[in-house]
C-alpha cells in the first residue's frame, strides 16, 4: 500500500501535454546551469533546449511530479556506438531538481531511466556518459556514485564560449544499473546528492 506522500508523487515519460509545465520547471532551474539552458551559448531558448532533448526520436525526458507539479527532470539520448555495430551508448544530457527537493527525487529519476531503457529493449547499451562543469561538485559526486569516472576535462570549453571547464564522465551501462540498484536497496541510507 502506498503512503500518502508516495501516492502524490509520480515519475513519468514526457508527453506533448507536458510541454508547458516542463518549460515552467526549466525556467525555475535555468539559473542552476553554466551557461543557463536558455543562453545563446546553449540553444537560445528553453523551448529549443526541450526540442533538442527530444530530437530525432532518440531523446527521452523523464519528469518527477509531486501533486501534479514538476520537481525533477532527467533527459537522456540513445547514441549508436562508433566502434561496435548494433551497440549503443546512453548520453545522460541533463538532470535537475528543484533546489528545495533534492533528496530522493534524482534517484527515482535514475530508477525510471533504467526501467525505460529496459522497457524499450535497449539491452545493447554498453556505456553511459555525461558532462558537467567543474564547479558543479554535486553533479560530479553523483555521477561518481553511479559508477561513472572522470575521463576528460575540456578546459575553457569552446562549445560553451570558453565560460566553463567541462568534465566528461563515462562508465559501463551495467555498472550504472548496478549502482542505481544499490542506492535504492532497503537500508542503504541517504540518497541525497
Amino acid at each position: 500500500m502506498l503512503n500518502e506522500h508516495e501516492a502524490r508523487t509520480s515519475v513519468r515519460l514526457y508527453t506533448p501535454a507536458d510541454r508547458q509545465p516542463t518549460l515552467e520547471f526549466l525556467r525555475q532551474v535555468d539559473h542552476q546551469f553554466v551557461p543557463p539552458l536558455s543562453s545563446s551559448l546553449r540553444y537560445g531558448s528553453l523551448e529549443a533546449y526541450l526540442d533538442y532533448s527530444l530530437a530525432d526520436g532518440q531523446g527521452r525526458v523523464l519528469l518527477h511530479a509531486r501533486d501534479q507539479r514538476i520537481i525533477g527532470y532527467l533527459a537522456f539520448r540513445y547514441e549508436p556506438s562508433g566502434t561496435v555495430p548494433g551497440q549503443e551508448s546512453i548520453y545522460l544530457s541533463n538532470m535537475c531538481v528543484s533546489e528545495s527537493q533534492m533528496g530522493t527525487v534524482l534517484i527515482r529519476l535514475y530508477q525510471a531511466m533504467v526501467r525505460q531503457v529496459e522497457q524499450e529493449g535497449h539491452g545493447r547499451a554498453t556505456r553511459i556518459w555525461a558532462k558537467t562543469w567543474r564547479e558543479n561538485r554535486t553533479s560530479s559526486r553523483t555521477l561518481t556514485r553511479l559508477g561513472l569516472k572522470l575521463v576528460r576535462t575540456i578546459t575553457d570549453d569552446p562549445a560553451f564560449g570558453g565560460c566553463r571547464d567541462t568534465l566528461v564522465f563515462e562508465g559501463p551501462w551495467s555498472g550504472f544499473v548496478e549502482n542505481v540498484q544499490k542506492l535504492t536497496a532497503p537500508g542503504h541510507g541517504s540518497t541525497a546528492t
